[in-house]
């Protein structure tokens, strides 16, 4: 009777470490929520093109499109970094700061005043290509985060990326 009563105790606590493993990922004091990955139809027998009231989709392979909510923590800096594919996010609470490097004739430089820097506050929606540094405002930040990516690139969420050198 002891015996069982071991396992069931040492079942439950595996279950309940298996559940926070798979229900949240961190990188640093970033949380990742639950994840809702899945295959774009029709993506793995060929190219898709989609299109409908002036917006476009194109694929060229299988495509996966993933959604999730991102949490920063207060002032939290995620450096420079890209992602394969596209991403989509909106901001649900707080607010980040995004510095998206240099455009043609563009020096960088972190003044919020110049272009390639944009504060956005909640309900504000961008989309993220390229290398890019984002910085959560002083009470954090939530994003609503949809990656579309070609799904040999399941591991590849975040590609560390060096900051722009521009002249």
């Amino acid at each position: 009777m002891r015996i069982g009563r071991k396992l069931s105790v040492a079942a439950a606590a595996t279950m309940v470490v298996v559940a926070l493993l798979v229900g949240q990922v961190a990188w640093g004091t970033t949380t990742i929520g639950n994840t809702f990955p899945g295959i774009l139809a029709g993506s793995g027998s060929g190219p898709t093109h989609v299109k409908q009231d002036g917006v476009e989709l194109k694929t060229k392979s299988e495509t996966t499109i993933r959604q999730y909510e991102l949490v920063y923590a207060p002032n939290e800096v995620a450096d420079w970094h890209s992602h394969p594919g596209l991403v989509i996010a909106t901001v649900k609470s707080g607010s980040v700061t995004r510095f998206t490097g240099c455009g043609p004739g563009q020096l960088f430089t972190a003044n919020p005043d110049d272009s390639t820097t944009s504060t956005l506050e909640m309900g504000a929606s961008f989309t993220e290509v390229g290398p890019h540094k984002v910085v959560a405002g002083a009470n954090g930040a939530t994003l609503l985060i949809t990656r579309i990516y070609p799904s040999v690139e399941e591991d590849n969420g975040r590609i560390s990326e060096p900051a722009p050198v521009c002249k």
